[in-house]
């Protein structure tokens, strides 16, 4: 007794109907060319912005950790400047206190990407990298160009005291206060 076919079922050989092919072949996302297709597809992936395979290449917390830095690098160089090429004190908290400000708005412009407290921990990390970094370069500026003997524990404490404690809380105060929500 011969079964019926089914009439939807193809033959051997026979490619299966169009409604069944992707728009783009698998392997287009690993060559150039336009990718709007695949941002359009379903999935987490498709146009969040969140910088995987969204075309933009950066995040919210990436964008505000680089400008944050930067800012950190800049109250670097003023220390440096201030302590080691120009040997004044004058302006130091307040250039490490608008340093911590500045490095505590970077931060929250990551907007809700990022929780209070672990903001509030990169602008502080950042803040004491930037007077570590700063401090630093003061020593090895006291020891390449004036001849120092020291060592950078010995040479800050002689020189500075206290004042890198104070830089230090000068940053981490306003870079808390900055980064309030």
């Amino acid at each position: 007794m011969d079964e019926p076919t089914p009439a939807h079922a193809p033959d051997p050989g026979e490619r299966p109907p169009a409604a069944r092919r992707l728009a783009t072949p698998p392997s287009a996302r690993y060559g150039p060319g336009d990718r709007s297709a695949m941002d359009a597809g379903p999935g987490p992936r498709a146009g969040t912005g969140n910088g995987a395979r969204s075309g933009t290449g950066s995040s919210p917390v990436g964008r505000a950790f680089v400008r944050a830095a930067l800012a950190a690098l800049l109250g670097a160089a003023a220390i440096f400047v201030l302590e080691g090429l120009l040997s004044v004190t004058t302006g130091l908290v307040a250039a490490m206190a608008a340093t911590g400000w500045i490095v505590g708005r970077a931060i929250n412009g990551a907007g809700d990407a990022l929780t209070a407290s672990t903001g509030l921990a990169l602008a502080l990390f950042l803040v004491v990298d930037a007077v570590v970094l700063g401090n630093l370069l003061t020593w090895l500026n006291a020891v390449v160009v004036e001849g120092g003997v020291l060592g950078p524990i010995d040479y800050l404490a002689e020189t500075f005291g206290l004042l890198i404690v104070v830089e230090i809380a000068a940053g981490a105060v306003a870079a808390w206060a900055a980064t309030r929500r």
